[in-house]
């Protein structure tokens, strides 16, 4: 992965200690009067501010005192929630002016990932928020205008109309029973973080049992790994700040999202879900038909609709996947990876295998050459550490030509996996 940049502060303009308003309280108008219906209370306590400021001009001076500041902070108290996401809206911008022209870069670009003010403001943001205040862009929510729809009913009749024969029915009853069945009351993420955890220890319990000598590397997999999944499937990928595309999903889930209903917008395969999975992996791949079986899963894609059946699924996967990847290996192969995954922390591990999972959800067949790769011939002896497994790994991904958009786009897939878990890590 590329070298992390970081975003030196800028200097604060306007301190209002001379009987200025400051750059804040000024954002905070604008913000207030402007952007949110909430705001109007702001909008006005920064109008007064400014004809205070004005009327100084003429001799009568504003207090600079702070006690015009105190006035100000005393009658947004009602408002405290509303004001909050906006305060460190308006004190990133005073830190960081190009986001006054550009706020979308709080998303967009890395340099904010590890900012504690933009950490700050996207714990504090509702998704209404984000988009009222242009971080999450226009493009993005016509992308996604539906998703606080309950019945998704636009993105399932453009989906429609990609699918052909079977799946085409298939996705008419998916619609027919979305548009049927009353929403989820998800409400907050740990909602689907805990459920998860508990699949995962069944399902970890269950491959322990069945297959004991997978059982060192089954640990590493667990409920942060498959909301990743979730994450990286349902959100921009031009999102490059891991901590705030985290965040607007999180926020999305609070205003009512339900992401077990969402179908994949632009392919013509029948896949759609909380980790977009395709009917031909539920469906038609016998060693996984086995295992959902014994899970007690639905037999067909389209009565596997509900969130904690998705999730149960998605880790279940992940288990197969991980087992398939390593009995890909030779003998020496996987005692050359064990090795080196056995000298690793916690966390490398899990990373690690966010990665390698990551890409195989993608494009299973890329994901497993390149991990085969690793441990090939004397490839393993320029292997020190697991990071640097990893970091091989993302180059045995790495595209051979500018135009194998599959190839980078399943490398990407690793690198986010990576940071996401990264992210979700407590």
């Amino acid at each position: 992965m590329s070298e992390r940049r970081t975003i030196p502060p800028r200097e604060t303009t306007n301190g209002g200690g001379d009987g200025r308003i400051t750059r804040r309280q000024a954002m905070l108008g604008v913000l207030g009067a402007v952007v949110l219906p909430a705001g109007a209370v702001l909008g006005e306590q920064w109008r007064k501010a400014k004809a205070r400021e004005e009327a100084g001009r003429g001799g009568r001076g504003v207090r600079g005192d702070g006690e015009a500041a105190g006035e100000f902070r005393k009658e947004s108290e009602e408002n405290a929630a509303e004001e909050d996401a906006i305060s460190l809206f308006a004190e990133l911008v005073e830190i960081h002016p190009e986001l006054e022209e550009a706020p979308h870069l709080l998303l967009t670009d890395e340099r904010y990932e590890e900012d504690r003010e933009t950490r700050r403001f996207f714990d504090a943001a509702a998704y209404d928020q984000l988009v009222a205040l242009r971080v999450v862009r226009g493009s993005d929510v016509s992308e996604r205008r539906e998703y606080l729809d309950p019945r998704l009913t636009e993105l399932w009749r453009n989906k429609l109309d990609l699918m052909e024969g079977d799946d085409a029915e298939i996705c008419g009853r998916i619609m027919k029973a979305i548009a049927e069945e009353p929403p989820e009351k998800i409400l907050f993420f740990e909602n689907i973080l805990r459920p998860t955890g508990r699949h995962c220890d069944e399902i970890r319990a269950y491959f322990s049992d069945h297959h004991s000598d997978d059982r060192f590397f089954n640990d590493m997999i667990d409920n942060k790994l498959i909301i990743a999944l979730s994450v990286h499937e349902l959100l921009p990928r031009e999102y490059e700040n891991s901590y705030g595309r985290i965040a607007v999903y999180k926020a999305l889930i609070r205003a009512g999202f339900q992401p077990q209903r969402v179908p994949s917008a632009s392919t013509d395969t029948l896949s759609f879900g909380a980790v977009q999975m395709s009917r031909g992996t539920y469906e038609e791949d016998d060693s996984f038909n086995e295992l959902r079986e014994n899970f007690g899963l639905p037999e067909h894609t389209q009565d596997c609709l509900s969130l904690d059946e998705q999730l149960r699924a998605a880790a279940l996967l992940q288990f197969r996947n991980l087992r398939r990847l390593l009995h890909g290996l030779s003998e020496g192969e996987r005692r050359s990876f064990t090795d080196l995954f056995e000298s690793a922390r916690i966390e490398e591990k899990q990373k690690f295998l966010a990665s390698v999972l990551g890409a195989y959800h993608h494009t299973p067949r890329r994901a497993r050459e390149a991990f085969q790769s690793l441990f090939a011939g004397e490839s393993i002896a320029e292997l020190a550490s697991l990071p640097d497994a990893q970091q091989a790994f993302f180059s045995a991904l790495a595209p051979e030509a500018s135009n194998d958009n599959g190839r980078e786009i399943t490398r990407l897939y690793a690198e986010w996996m990576d940071k996401l878990v990264g992210e979700l890590q407590p």
